[in-house]
């Protein structure tokens, strides 16, 4: 019974100091809220920023057209892609294939130099 307490103690105090040492190296709620928002400027800062503007929101009616408009300019930006990818394509085949010369295909400025 002893020896089973013991080892409780000795992993819980185990299990305290790593969490300690995880907070001080990678915690972020050591960090002042400029700090925070800083570090999420890579790949995830734009879904924190949606997120922390819904949350903070003063309304339900506010959050709805956030969402809506998110929603519509996705959409919106993959048919753009996708109408882009589609003129790249015919592009590329119809030189391929020699039926536009290759002066007529606009490289643009990096891939020209």
């Amino acid at each position: 019974m002893a020896a089973g307490l013991a080892v409780a103690l000795v992993l819980a105090l185990a299990q305290a100091w790593c969490v300690d040492i995880h907070e001080k190296l990678l915690g972020l709620s050591v960090l002042m809220e400029v700090e925070r928002e800083i570090s999420f400027r890579t790949e995830c800062g734009l879904y924190y920023s949606y997120y922390k503007q819904m949350l903070q929101a003063p309304s339900i009616g506010q959050v709805w057209l956030m969402f809506v408009t998110t929603v519509c300019f996705c959409l919106t930006w993959q048919f753009n892609q996708f109408i882009l990818l589609l003129q790249t394509l015919a592009l590329f085949s119809l030189d391929a294939v020699d039926i536009i010369p290759a002066r007529q295909v606009r490289l643009p400025l990096l891939l020209s130099s």
